[in-house]
């Protein structure tokens, strides 16, 4: 019974990542065998679980290709030009500011002077409502692409990095 799980575990390997990349082992918690997405701000990540010699489902790490994104709908990467990155704002900061609009504001600009935080507004033509955030797992907000990307090499430089 365990070889048929075995088996069934490097079927999934191989239908689900794209030739070429490598598994890096995780903990994460599995319960299904299906790809799953990692929230990585690019939409690049995802892991899989696979059934270990045990029968025990063991999470691993990957990646899509340069161009790619990974589409959760299908479970699969896709090039980036086919689907819209749809990545969730995590925030340890609950601060939403609702003021009377004096000039127009849409969009995420950098907020203060750490890396890593931001703030979202939009102009309802009366009213700015402004959220302000933090880029989740020590990823950095980039104010060119409005994204939390992977931080600079640099220590003391925030996005973009050139």
């Amino acid at each position: 019974m365990n070889v048929f799980f075995v088996v069934i575990g490097i079927l999934l390997i191989f239908n689900s990542i794209p030739t070429g990349l490598s598994l890096t082992r995780s903990n994460r918690n599995c319960t299904t065998v299906e790809p799953t997405a990692i929230d990585d701000a690019e939409c690049k990540k995802y892991y899989i679980c696979i059934y270990d010699d045990t029968g025990s489902l063991v999470s691993y790490d990957t990646s899509c290709p340069i161009s790619m994104v990974f589409d959760p709908s299908i479970k699969n990467c896709v090039p980036s030009m086919n689907f819209v990155c749809k990545t969730s704002l995590t925030s340890t900061t609950a601060s939403t500011k609702l003021i009377r609009a004096s000039k127009p504001c849409n969009g995420r600009f950098p907020k203060g002077t750490s890396c890593q935080t931001y703030y979202f507004c939009y102009t309802d033509g009366v009213y700015t409502v402004r959220y302000d955030l933090i880029c989740p797992n020590k990823l950095q907000f980039n104010p060119i692409t409005q994204r939390c990307v992977s931080p600079c090499t640099s220590p003391n430089k925030c996005p973009p990095c050139s």
